[in-house]
């Protein structure tokens, strides 16, 4: 059940006050695709691939949108969920500092301790984790026993158990829809974009 009013808002100004925290403290907050592109390819050109896979989280077309989820965020704080139009990439990476105590594995939620920070009420707060395969480097999700499941293409996963990921499938994590990438993919994705006729 969605809640509205006064305490939807409070929600709300909780989220903001989180991501402004989560900013403070060295957190990595996703890019949009193209600023992500922009800075990216200006840094190294179309040879330099991302030090890790990543996850690009597209958004539904306006009309596809309530009002409620295309006003998230409130003035001088950057909007943590996909616009219309736009895709936000968050690096699958493990963060600097000691937040979490899965130390050989990548977690996804919705709270700051997680490496992965996906902002949507339908993903928990330790959602799923990722791990590679040191000997194969191949890339496994597991379901952290989440409130809303987790998907590997059209498999939904059970709490616990690891399934492989491949290059360019769909994710799913509660009702966020990603697209795993690694980055030799997105790094040829990135060079279409910027090379795209406008």
């Amino acid at each position: 059940m969605e809640c509205t009013g006064p305490t939807a808002e409070l929600g709300r100004r909780a989220r903001a006050r989180l991501v402004g925290s989560a900013r403070g403290s060295g957190f990595r907050m996703p890019e949009t695709l193209l600023s992500y592109a922009q800075r990216f390819l200006a840094g190294g050109g179309a040879d330099v691939k991302p030090p890790s896979p990543v996850l690009v989280w597209e958004a539904p077309p306006a009309e596809d949108l309530d009002d409620d989820e295309q006003m998230l965020t409130t003035a001088g704080h950057r909007l943590d969920r996909p616009r219309a139009g736009q895709a936000l990439v968050f690096e699958i990476q493990k963060r600097g500092e000691k937040s979490n105590p899965f130390l050989d594995s990548i977690t996804v939620g919705r709270t700051t301790n997680n490496d992965v920070l996906i902002d949507d009420h339908s993903v928990s707060r330790f959602h799923a984790y990722f791990k590679k395969d040191n000997q194969s480097g191949l890339w496994k999700l597991v379901d952290a026993s989440s409130s809303n499941g987790t998907w590997v293409g059209p498999l939904k996963l059970r709490p616990g158990v690891a399934e492989m990921v491949r290059d360019l499938l769909m994710l799913r994590f509660g009702d966020v829809e990603v697209r795993f990438m690694l980055p030799e993919s997105f790094t040829a994705m990135l060079r279409d974009l910027m090379t795209a006729p406008r």
